[in-house]
This record gives structure tokens, C-alpha cells and sequence, in this order.
């Protein structure tokens, strides 16, 4: 009697009855293609190989699951934003400016606004006036119980904040009326930069009128100031001309 079929009664295991125990096993779809196999010889390596296919499929599955699981557990580090961020992309801002030179003092009772106009863009080297006055916070114009010194301020747009003491050349880069005092209205008679800001990052500066030792006064910061290289007038540009022409 066969071990795997109490039914059969050939016991030296030539019968099929294996066949239909590894069978059972499988999706009929999977079965079908097998059933005109019956060759003893053909039919029992080609079962050997699928069981043995299955077996490692099982074994391969396993070892995927304990691999998620462990994946799932270990914590994953990621780097900060923070230690991406270069310094030198950061965005120089006004705030930024004020709490640069103010620090922790900024409850501001005042504030200082432009008065007039100011040329935008500037020429290196040609002076233009800059007139302030003092408001308050709700922008109406006020007059200080005493007189305040001011003073002016150039920056440029990169960072760490940078104050442009000296141009290209080593000169100093801003000349003229840099102090003034007031009490209501500030003037700036001549302001002269010695540079163009298309040497420095953003193609701009920033213009600061500082008060001194009035820390109730917001600074005024303008920002997105071009200053481009002089422009010459008709009758400059007419004696170059003359001078080359001689020197020619």
C-alpha cells in the first residue's frame, strides 16, 4: 500500500500519487499545464524544481519582511535645514539691519521718514541733499523736546552685515554731510558715494540715518539703493573730447 495514498495498493513507489499530493498545492491554473506530464521520468525532477523554487520564495520573503521591520525601526537622520543653509544666502532685511545696530531696544516711540526725494539711482561720486523728519508711530510729524545727532550709514547686502567704510580703491566710500542734528526735520546738505553697487551682491546698498544715543528712534533704512558709475555731463564729456583729440 502506497504511504501517500491508502486507496492505492502498489507499495514499491512507481505510482503518481505523489504527483497529486504536490499538486494539491497549486492554483488550478498553475496545475493544468502539468497534466499531460504524466512521464515518471519528466514529471517527478520538474515537481522536485518547483517545490524547491517555492521553498526559496518563501525563505527570500521572510528575509524582505525582517529587513522592512527593521527599516521601520531604525530612526532616520535627516540633516537640519539649518546645516544646509550656507550664511551666504541668507537675505539681508531691514529688521535684520535695525536689530543689528539697536540690539534688544526696539520700543520705538519715533520713527524717521524720507522729506523730498532722493535719486534712485545715484552716481558715484555726484552728491544729492537727503532731508528726514521725525514721526511718531502712527506717521504724523513730531518735534523731539531736544535736538538729536543723526548720522549716515551705508551697507551693503551681504552677510554677516557689512558697513562699506573704504571702496574698491581704498578711498573712503561715503563723503560729504554724514552728521547732522535735529529736533523735526534733519538735513543731509551733500551726500557723496565713492562706489558703484553693482560691484557687490544684489547690485544695491542699504542707506542708514542713525540717531545716537536715542534709542526711542527707529533708524531709517533705505533699501535697493543703485548707485552706478557718474554719468558725464555734455559739456564734461565736450572737454575729454578736446583733451584726446589733443593728446591724439
Amino acid at each position: 500500500m502506497c504511504h501517500l495514498n491508502h486507496s492505492c495498493p502498489i507499495d514499491d513507489g512507481s505510482c503518481t500519487c505523489y504527483i497529486n499530493q504536490c499538486l494539491k498545492y497549486y492554483r488550478p491554473s498553475q496545475i493544468e499545464p502539468l497534466r499531460g506530464y504524466m512521464d515518471m521520468q519528466f514529471a517527478h525532477p520538474l515537481m522536485s524544481m518547483i517545490m524547491s523554487q517555492s521553498e526559496k520564495i518563501k525563505e527570500l520573503t521572510s528575509l524582505l519582511m525582517l529587513v522592512a521591520e527593521k527599516l521601520t525601526k531604525s530612526p532616520i537622520h535627516s540633516p537640519s535645514k539649518t546645516s544646509l543653509l550656507n550664511p551666504s544666502d541668507e537675505i539681508i532685511t531691514e529688521n535684520y539691519i535695525i536689530e543689528s545696530l539697536c540690539g534688544n531696544a526696539l520700543n520705538f516711540t519715533y520713527q524717521l521718514k524720507i522729506c523730498g526725494e532722493i535719486p534712485n539711482p545715484a552716481y558715484k561720486e555726484r552728491a544729492f541733499p537727503l532731508m528726514v523728519c521725525v514721526a511718531d508711530n502712527l506717521n504724523n510729524e513730531f518735534k523731539l523736546p531736544k535736538r538729536v545727532l543723526f548720522k549716515i550709514l551705508l551697507f551693503t547686502a551681504e552677510y554677516p552685515l557689512k558697513q562699506l567704510t573704504l571702496n574698491t580703491s581704498g578711498d573712503k566710500a561715503v563723503l560729504g554731510t554724514l552728521d547732522a542734528d535735529g529736533d523735526s526735520s534733519i538735513l543731509f546738505k551733500k551726500i557723496i558715494i565713492k562706489e558703484v553697487s553693482s560691484h557687490f551682491r544684489n547690485g544695491s546698498f542699504f542707506l542708514v540715518v542713525k540717531p545716537e544715543n536715542a534709542d526711542n528712534i527707529r533708524p531709517l533704512v533705505i533699501s535697493n539703493l543703485v548707485v552706478k558709475a557718474r554719468k558725464m555731463k555734455v559739456e564734461e564729456l565736450k572737454k575729454k573730447l578736446k583733451i584726446d583729440e589733443v593728446q591724439i
